[in-house]
């Protein structure tokens, strides 16, 4: 997940935010995962969905259904795995009603806005549950989650990111110094 440089307090900086609680409770991964979906909705161009569950044999009837209906939507692609990477539209709302049925269940879903760029990731069938949030839309999913778990900041992630990014970048340029260097003889 990208990690943005600006100040926290910034209306329009994004954060990566983790629902902190090792959540065990079905209704709880449900409620995690529907918040930060409909909080992020307006922001989403793509969701990514794998049509696949850790608990397949306690589905209840309709996440069962929209089970079978992503993978009907994998298989009429006519490549790769039908229950992996099913691409759905977020503004459709029939492809948001099984998003929001499903989400909790799934193995992975991936939020994604303009140039494909991932702000949140919905894992382990519920029970990992991170995004990049503004400060406004953390205050909201904050209040909703309140009665199950805190939504904290990860900076010592986006520390670490920034870092990383910067070596590599140190790096690539001296290598292009060096192949310079050595390009000239």
């Amino acid at each position: 997940m990208s990690l943005m440089t600006t100040d926290q307090n910034s209306r329009s900086a994004d954060w990566t935010y983790v629902v902190d609680k090792d959540i065990v409770d079905r209704a709880e991964a449900t409620l995690a995962c529907q918040t930060v979906l409909d909080v992020l909705r307006p922001r989403l161009t793509s969701v990514r969905i794998d049509a696949y569950s850790d608990y397949r044999d306690e589905l209840p009837p309709e996440v069962a259904q929209a089970q079978q209906w992503l993978r009907d939507v994998g298989r009429a692609r006519g490549h790769g795995d039908p229950g992996m990477g099913i691409e759905l539209d977020p503004v459709d709302d029939s492809n948001w009603d099984v998003l929001r049925t499903y989400a909790s269940w799934s193995i992975n879903v991936d939020l994604l806005t303009d140039r494909n760029r991932q702000i949140a990731q919905l894992h382990d069938c519920g029970y990992s549950v991170t995004a990049e949030l503004t400060a406004d839309e953390a205050v909201q999913v904050t209040r909703e989650l309140a009665d199950i778990a805190p939504v904290v900041p990860l900076p010592r992630e986006r520390e670490k990111a920034e870092r990383t990014a910067a070596r590599q970048a140190r790096r690539a340029r001296r290598r292009e110094r060096i192949k310079g260097f050595f390009g000239r003889a």
